[in-house]
Formats: C-alpha cells, structure tokens, sequence
C-alpha cells in the first residue's frame, strides 16, 4: 500500500523530468498520452474556428492583382483588355486557392477522460477542394509524362504527346465542370 504523507530523505529524492534522457522522457510522455487515450470518455465536442481576417487579407491581394492588371493596361495605352480579363480569372482561382486552402477554418475536436483531455483539430476544406485539386494534379503529372516521353523519342513523337495531352487535359476539365 502506497504512504501518501511519507518523507523523503535527501538520497532518494526523484531526478527532475527535464534532467532525464531523451529517450526516458519520450517513454513516460508516451505512457501518459496512451492512458490517457484508453481512459473512459466523460464528454466529446467539437468546435469549427474561422480565420480571423481571412477575407479582408485575400481582398487586399487580390485587389492589388486587379489594379495592377488595370494599371498596366491603362499606362500601356492600348485598348487590349486581354491582360485584365486574364487577372480577373485569375483573382477568382487565387481567391479560391486562398480562401479553402490557405487560410480554410479549422475544426476541433475535443474528447474528457477520466485520465485527462484530447484535443485534435484539422483543417475545415472542403471535399470539393480535394476533388477538383486531385484532378488537377493527375491530369498535369499525366500531360507532363507525355510530353517528355514523346520529347526523348523524336520530335514527331513529342507533337504527337503535345496533342495527346492537350487533349486529355481539355477533357478533365470537361469533366470537372460538368
């Protein structure tokens, strides 16, 4: 049976946490943290965080690309607003890419235990954001294989990819929207 209000002498004092090894530490953090995942479960919540100032900051980039886009036009001097509609696309994707990548809202996830609390939190990204990015992806790696294979054979090979991975990216994006 263990003496709560025993005194302890001098020489058998414990060797403060932070003075032992490395690898004593990890073992008893380990310890802990797994008694504490296998304790009974008093309470469960989850909570959903926005970025603070997440949209004033993507406003600031984004509208600098605008008026960059406009201000080069316009100090050019000629009436090809091609630039411009190329930075308006171009804004919308960044604000996208900003808004539920960069800065997505987090998730978390709170759990009590007898033993003591879990806390684990994610990023809140949309499943549509995954799916368009995995397309994306997989298209570019594809199109870039079939390009340098067909480069490193011949130059008539490599129109001949050119052609076959533009038209395979043109047909996931014709997929992706549809």
């Amino acid at each position: 049976m263990e003496k709560k209000n025993e005194v302890i002498e001098g020489n058998e004092q414990e060797t403060p946490f932070q003075q032992l090894p490395q690898e004593e530490q990890q073992c008893i953090i380990d310890a802990n943290q797994k008694r504490v995942r296998e304790a009974q479960t008093l309470h469960e919540w989850d909570i959903r965080v926005s970025t603070a100032f997440a949209w004033p900051m993507i406003l600031i980039v984004v509208g600098s690309m605008m008026l960059f886009g406009g201000a080069a036009v316009w100090f050019a001097g000629d009436n090809d607003w091609t630039f411009v509609y190329m930075m308006v696309g171009m804004s919308i994707v960044m604000t996208l890419y900003l808004r539920y990548l960069v800065m997505a809202d987090k998730n978390y996830h709170y759990r009590m235990t007898t033993e003591g609390l879990i806390v684990t939190y994610h990023d809140a990204i949309p499943e549509v954001a995954y799916t368009i990015g995995r397309g994306v992806a997989w298209r570019g790696v594809a199109w870039l294989g079939l390009v340098w294979g067909g480069g490193l054979r011949d130059g008539g090979g490599c129109i001949g990819a050119i052609s076959t991975g533009w038209c395979r990216w043109h047909g996931s994006l014709c997929c992706i929207f549809h």
